[in-house]
């Protein structure tokens, strides 16, 4: 998911099944056309490997690490039971602001088949995914919670 630092409007998504080297190449192009943005890809499940060869192999400049006590702690996204519906509430609060803008009918699609499960867990409804939004929920979680990267450091050095 790609959206733009400014408007908040989509401008990519990347849907797909991949090996995870070859999902972190092809983030690592994605995110390279769009002047070598931060990725936020999960720590868990395929993200570990994805992640490790983002780092390790690709040298990407720019993964999001948690942040705690302003020290990064870990490599990646966290999607917890915690932390999930804290990121659908707030990407459904800056869609009805005005603050998101969606333009993919496949990821407004899926926004529409979440329901909310026992515990009050949202998820898809039978038959229906929900990788998108959660994508798109991380990418509003680090727009809100990090300053754009040329205002942080300038164009990465191999650019």
């Amino acid at each position: 998911m790609v959206l733009d630092w400014g408007t908040g409007e989509q401008v990519a998504e990347l849907r797909g099944k991949w090996r995870p080297d070859v999902f972190a190449r092809v983030l690592a192009a994605l995110a390279a056309n769009y002047g070598w943005a931060y990725l936020a890809v999960e720590n868990n499940g395929h993200g570990v490997p994805t992640l490790l060869t983002l780092r390790n192999e690709l040298h990407y400049p720019h993964l999001y690490y948690t942040v705690q006590g302003g020290r990064a702690v870990k490599l990646g996204w966290s999607t917890t039971t915690a932390t999930k519906p804290l990121m659908i509430d707030q990407m459904a609060a800056a869609l009805a602001e005005g603050k998101l803008v969606l333009r993919s009918p496949v990821l407004v699609d899926e926004c529409l088949s979440l329901v909310s499960k026992d515990g009050g867990q949202q998820e898809a409804e039978e038959g229906k995914h929900d990788d998108l939004v959660i994508a798109c929920a991380i990418v509003w979680q680090v727009m809100r919670t990090r300053r754009p990267l040329h205002e942080v450091m300038g164009p990465p050095e191999w650019s």
